[in-house]
Parts: C-alpha cells; structure tokens; sequence
C-alpha cells in the first residue's frame, strides 16, 4: 500500500488494533491491521502519522548501525584502526 509517497507493507493480522512499525535496519514501514479493519481507515491512520513515520526513517538513516551497514571496507578498517588504538587504554583504566 502506498500512503502520501511511502510505501506501507501491511499484515493483517487477529489483532485489536493497528501497529505501524519503521524499521531500524532501513525505514521501511510494515503496518499490522486487524482482519476486519478496512484499508480506508489503515491508509487515513497512517497519513495521520506520516510526519512520526518521516521522522523515524530519517533517524534510521542517521542511526550508527545503518551507517556501518553502508560503510565500505577501506572505512571500516579505518574504524578498526580507531577501535584498537583506543582498547588497550580503556582496559588500563
């Protein structure tokens, strides 16, 4: 389902009530939806909350773990070299 441009997965489920989720790894939406609710309400819930729907994608994006999925192997290294110059003094203290 499509919702003011975003892409919404929807599950129908035996549920009482509707649960919109934005995914940590990539911001993807799923909506669980009861079985008896129809679309039209799914779809005007979801416009309700589209800015906290922007909102949390944009902090998916942001998040360390999407940016480390994203990260190429040269900055990695570069990480890793970080990451161990700074071991040894933080197991000293």
């Amino acid at each position: 389902m499509m919702v003011q441009g975003i892409d919404v997965h929807v599950t129908r489920k035996r549920i009482k009530n509707l649960r919109i989720r934005v995914m940590p790894q990539d911001g993807h939406v799923e909506a669980s939806v009861p079985l008896y609710m129809p679309l039209n309400r799914v779809e005007r819930f979801i416009g309700q909350k589209i800015d906290w729907i922007v909102d949390q994608q944009r902090q998916a994006v942001l998040s360390p773990r999407h940016i480390a999925a994203c990260a190429t192997d040269e900055q990695l290294a570069e990480w890793r070299t970080v990451v161990e110059a700074a071991v040894p003094l933080l197991i000293e203290r």
